[in-house]
């Protein structure tokens, strides 16, 4: 079946169910389509079980647009790819909507044109569960320049489930900014060995997840590995507006990635975050190990191989996490902390740029294990070992304000060495 975009136009109307059986049981049925297919001023979509093969109009514009859905826009089951090799335009619009989004996967798509995404604007809640993304179409897709899958902005609710983001590099998954309730659950960022051995990875990275101004964070069983992160962050949570907001992380594991800046004002850490005002952290039951980061000399900003967190009014705590095994040439390793309090408990620090047959790394840390400025510092139940820096075997406190009250207790400490103390 061939539609074009003159021919399906749907608009004003009460509930709209665009569902095709496939000859083949199972499968998803084809349809052609050219230039956009338009949704408009509905109550309701459905749209299950089509394959969209696609080919751009005279604009290079295609995919499917929902304007102004009133009650509940669902897609299940669908996928879309373009007629051509060089028809590259991929993309679904929505504005002022309820977005369901379930079982999607998007395959063999070059991304490098910028038209490939979901955007979301200015609708009260959104859902999206079960989207694999895998590899790029072919390895020489990848370009300079970096975009999202998903740009979700000015959302009540968000719901974010079971999503897999497989070798990619100038693609992120989503940025989602200016929304009060963000919650996302079992989430998978990774490359395969043979992927990241086959590249030479020079361009900046596109990140997986990146949040800007949300009230509240919760993200709870995150796993990414074999990453090469250049002068960005795997997630990355950025308040500047939010007075008071709330963020909490857990079972978040990164391993076996390798992070670089090459700009002097640039961040590429595991994980990112940075709070104007007031933020209540926590990140519990996490684990960041097998890491490496290339830093930038006399740079404006510097990176980790785990967590770097500047949040000056508001409170840190971290708690059953434990940092192994990765090294740095820069001035932090496994964790960075801005903030007013923290709180660093049963956590385990172990083996930071202890690799005595890389002399790039030894010895370079201000702070083996752990860099942080506080008012008020409360460190127990945690194990340290095996570390190497240029001040601070372990630990380099500083106050962020005149007053600094420390308190560490149940701790051990084995094998530290700096240049200094």
């Amino acid at each position: 079946m061939t539609l074009y975009s003159d021919f399906l136009s749907i608009s004003f109307g009460n509930t709209v169910n665009l569902t095709i059986n496939s000859l083949t049981p199972q499968n998803q049925a084809l349809l052609n389509a050219y230039g956009y297919i338009n949704f408009n001023f509905t109550l309701q979509i459905n749209i299950e079980n089509i394959l969209f093969m696609f080919t751009s109009d005279s604009n290079n514009q295609c995919g499917l647009q929902f304007n102004q859905i009133q009650k509940q826009m669902l897609v299940n089951n669908v996928n879309q790819i373009s007629s051509t090799n060089s028809t590259t335009c991929y993309s679904i619009i929505v504005n002022n909507s309820t977005v369901i989004l379930s079982n999607i996967i998007i395959n063999d798509h070059n991304f490098s044109d910028f038209q490939n995404s979901i955007i979301q604007i200015k609708s009260s809640q959104s859902s999206y569960n079960n989207i694999y993304l895998p590899q790029l179409s072919s390895k020489s897709d990848i370009k300079v320049l970096t975009t999202f899958l998903f740009q979700i902005n000015k959302l009540q609710s968000i719901q974010i489930s079971n999503i897999v983001v497989q070798n990619q590099f100038e693609l992120a998954f989503s940025i989602i900014s200016y929304s009060q309730y963000v919650t996302l659950y079992n989430i998978s960022c990774q490359n395969n060995q043979d992927f990241i051995q086959d590249q030479i990875f020079t361009a900046t990275y596109a990140g997986c997840f990146q949040f800007n101004d949300i009230n509240s964070l919760d993200l709870d069983k995150f796993n990414s590995s074999n990453i090469v992160a250049i002068d960005n962050s795997i997630l990355s949570i950025i308040n500047q507006n939010q007075q008071k907001s709330r963020i909490n992380l857990s079972n978040i594991t990164v391993f076996n990635s390798f992070f670089k800046q090459t700009i002097a004002n640039t961040q590429a850490n595991p994980v990112f975050i940075s709070s104007v005002y007031k933020s209540n952290v926590t990140i519990q039951v996490s684990q960041f190990y097998n890491n490496t980061l290339n830093g930038l000399a006399n740079s404006e900003t510097y990176s980790t191989t785990g967590i770097q967190i500047t949040n000056i009014q508001g409170d840190v705590t971290l708690q059953d996490s434990q940092f192994q095994n990765s090294k740095s040439d820069s001035a932090y390793n496994f964790l960075y902390i801005q903030s007013n309090s923290s709180l660093i408990t049963n956590s385990t620090f172990a083996k930071s740029s202890f690799n005595l047959n890389d002399s790039t790394t030894l010895f370079q840390q201000q702070g083996g294990c752990i860099r942080i400025k506080t008012n008020n510092l409360i460190l127990n139940n945690s194990s340290f070992s095996s570390s190497t820096s240029a001040i601070g075997p372990f630990l380099f406190i500083e106050p962020l304000s005149k007053l600094l009250a420390v308190n560490i207790s149940k701790c051990s400490f084995d094998q530290g060495y700096s240049n200094t103390n």
